[in-house]
């Protein structure tokens, strides 16, 4: 139905707006720990063209696609892990059996 569709494209809207918030949430602390020398340096250099602390989310954005593709291997794993599980008990019971 047409609200459900709705439903779904707020849904997504908002997920997007939340991620992207958190990036760049999380690489402006980076850089300003970077200016208060918590972190090396070189993460609060800011590009003249921009002006943004470009080092910063580019550190930021690799780790998070590090940390999805790490999930995404986890989650796969556990899916394994629970189909082979099924299979061994339906091969057990059917030795058995």
């Amino acid at each position: 139905s047409v609200a459900f569709v709705v439903l779904a494209i707020i849904a997504l809207v908002s997920t997007l707006s939340t991620v992207l918030g958190t990036l760049m949430t999380a690489s402006r602390i980076t850089y300003g720990l970077a200016k208060e020398k918590a972190l090396p340096e070189k993460l609060s250099n800011i590009s003249p063209k921009t002006q943004t602390p470009f080092l910063a989310i580019i550190i930021i954005s690799l780790l998070s696609l590090f940390h999805l593709l790490l999930d995404a291997l986890i989650l796969f794993l556990t899916n394994a892990l629970v189909l082979y599980r099924c299979l061994a008990y339906s091969l057990a019971h059917f030795l058995h059996a």
